[in-house]
């Protein structure tokens, strides 16, 4: 008679399940499909594939363990005896940079570009009238623009939200924030910035708060579709709030001669640690401009972006911007609404001011390690989309700045300045980094300590 010997058949149970654990631990994200190693010329099915799952060839090492190889994570907290929140969060911002010829982050890119209504609040620095843009001078090479926070909800609710800028300072906001950080009145430093709005409340049908001009700034961001929320009597249909600061986005853009060096293509290189969904290549010019879809960046990896399509009329080319611009941010997971405000409230900056610029959308995971945002209780979903801007000078452009400070020199005019545009200081302290010593490097110095004190 033959007996199953049943201690060895309950070991080996045990070590097959043992095995199973261990080969579910270790198995990874799946590889990336094509989308992420493209040429740059995808089809727009082959981006939403991308989209979907970007970033998946590698966890960014940098960051915690997700399910999702690239999302953002900067609301990720113990649970607490918080009931979970019924809302959906909607968070999107652009931020610019502007870059010399060699790739490198110039100081001087604090000034504003579009003028904020009068009720909005600016950093209080302890002189009347003081604003953080005016105060915060030295080095800033990072400038966060229009970040706006969209709160759905089917029902009242209170929420407490904090953004915050590591290597800057957060410096205008609605509705006034329950806490600010450094402290008001403290000297500025571009670091450790930090707002919080405590008990923020949601309110379905409530008054959407101040109004302002048609044509403004906060007027086309009024179009997009959240619900109202108030704190201390001051309500909006959404948060807003702008920084200044040092952060290095990581990604730098650099141009490159094609079609025999006779016009200048963009050459992209990303360090984020993880795939750039999307880019794009434009050029405005007073005669009409260009935007070229580069696709997807993966990590460590430079791309190159051409003179095709062929430059249009100025009219043609800023619908077609605006319009492919619009998609790709309903693609990554913004409403038809919301990207449409965005879009309309930086068309200007985008597409109809002169340059070269790289455009694109940062990888989630990188916005959530340098730009966190919690959100509290935790929101039965989270969106955040951040479009990445890239101011870029060629070296002829260069060649040109410094031409003109030479002219200005010998003359003594400070038009220069003027004629400019919002980047005067920028543009101008690279014209002075590149001459010699000497009265037309001195009278540079002397044009960029005006352009320095331009709001």
């Amino acid at each position: 008679m033959c007996h199953t010997p049943r201690p060895r058949a309950r070991r080996l149970a045990v070590w097959l399940l043992c095995f199973a654990a261990l080969a579910a631990s270790c198995a990874g994200p799946s590889p990336l499909g094509g989308a992420g190693s493209d040429d740059g010329g995808a089809s727009d099915a082959a981006w939403t594939d991308a989209l979907a799952g970007a970033d998946a060839a590698a966890p960014d090492p940098h960051l915690p363990d997700t399910d999702t190889p690239d999302t953002d994570t900067s609301d990720t907290h113990p649970a607490d005896s918080q009931a979970p929140s019924a809302a959906t969060v909607h968070a999107c911002a652009t931020f610019t940079v502007l870059q010399d010829s060699t790739g490198q982050a110039v100081a001087g890119v604090q000034h504003a570009e579009e003028a904020l209504p009068s009720f909005v609040h600016r950093r209080d620095v302890g002189a009347p009238g003081s604003d953080a843009a005016q105060v915060l001078t030295a080095g800033v090479t990072f400038k966060l623009q229009t970040p706006v926070v969209f709160v759905q909800s089917p029902a009242p609710e209170q929420l407490t939200l904090t953004v915050e800028l590591p290597t800057g300072v957060l410096s205008a906001f609605w509705p006034k924030a329950t806490t600010q950080q450094p402290p008001p009145k403290d000297a500025l430093a571009p670091e450790k910035g930090a707002l919080t709005w405590s008990q923020l409340a949601v309110q379905p049908g409530a008054i959407p708060g101040p109004s302002a001009g048609a044509d403004s700034l906060w007027k086309q961001l009024q179009t997009g579709d959240g619900t109202p929320v108030t704190l201390a009597g001051e309500a909006a249909p959404f948060v807003f709030y702008q920084g200044l600061g040092t952060l290095d986005p990581q990604v730098t853009a650099r141009t490159v001669a094609v079609a025999n060096e006779t016009k200048l293509g963009l050459e992209v290189t990303n360090h984020t640690g993880s795939t750039i969904p999307v880019a794009w290549y434009v050029h405005v010019h007073a005669g009409g401009g260009m935007i070229t879809r580069i696709g997807s960046v993966p990590d460590g990896v430079t791309r190159q972006g051409g003179i095709t399509p062929k430059e249009v009329n100025y009219t043609l080319f800023s619908e077609a911007a605006s319009k492919a611009l619009a998609q790709e941010l309903q693609q990554a997971g913004l409403s038809a609404s919301e990207a449409g405000a965005l879009v309309k409230s930086w068309s200007h900056n985008y597409f109809k001011t002169p340059g070269r610029r790289l455009l694109y959308i940062a990888p989630p995971s990188w916005a959530a390690k340098h730009l966190p945002m919690t959100v509290t209780p935790t929101p039965k979903a989270k969106v955040r989309v951040l479009v990445g801007r890239v101011e870029v000078l060629s070296p002829g452009d260069e060649a040109a700045l410094v031409d003109s400070v030479k002219a200005a020199s010998q003359s003594g005019s400070t038009a220069l300045v003027g004629e400019l545009g919002v980047f005067a200081e920028a543009k101008l302290r690279r014209a002075v980094a590149l001459l010699p010593a000497g009265a037309a490097k001195s009278h540079g110095e002397t044009l960029v300590g005006l352009a320095a004190k331009l709001p």
